[in-house]
């Protein structure tokens, strides 16, 4: 079997970890990512079987009219991942590891637009990491949208919205949109 006391390396960054403070987060990251992963494997793969089928299909790849279908689909799965908190403040990892998402100015659960407002700087992850370790406890995301990971604490008050959580997907389906036809018409 294959323990942290046979890879030096990764002792090395367990220790760094746990001298840093941030091992609860990192775990929790880690799962997230697998999940996330899985998870969006499983919502993309019809779009990118229907794209195959086409262009075998017909001999060339999809139409502009699915092409815009492919976009949006794309996008609204690349929102799912940027909204992995909006349940409570609390993803899949999160909720293994017991860590949860506050707003620092209320000591509250995170809104879900918080959430998704502090999870769309993954896609400056490096200066993400850069910040984490300057700050021990706080990474880009949660500076601009004023939120911490913190211990779970159960509490009797938690709000949930529906319309906060259709809203963050949304918006985060609309970014992505944005972006990716940004990049196609810079191409």
């Amino acid at each position: 079997m294959l323990t942290l006391e046979k890879l030096p390396v990764l002792v090395g960054v367990d220790l760094l970890l746990k001298r840093l403070n941030i091992l609860p987060r990192f775990r929790s990251a880690v799962i997230d990512q697998l999940g996330m992963t899985l998870i969006l494997m499983v919502v993309g793969s019809p779009m990118f079987v229907y794209a195959v089928y086409e262009t075998v299909r017909n001999g060339r790849p999809p139409s502009n009219a699915d092409n815009l279908w492919i976009l949006i689909y794309a996008s609204f799965s690349y929102s799912i991942y940027i909204n992995k908190d909006v349940f409570f403040a609390r993803s899949i990892g999160k909720r293994i590891c017991a860590l949860q998402v506050i707003d620092r100015k209320r000591n509250e659960p995170a809104s879900p637009l918080q959430c998704m407002v502090r999870n769309i700087t993954f896609l400056v992850w490096p200066l993400e990491i850069i910040i984490l370790l300057v700050t021990r406890n706080r990474r880009l995301g949660d500076l601009i949208a004023n939120t911490e990971i913190v211990q779970y604490r159960q509490t009797t008050d938690a709000k949930f919205s529906w319309p906060q959580v259709l809203a963050s997907i949304s918006i985060g389906t609309v970014i992505f949109f944005l972006i990716f036809k940004l990049k196609i018409l810079l191409l």
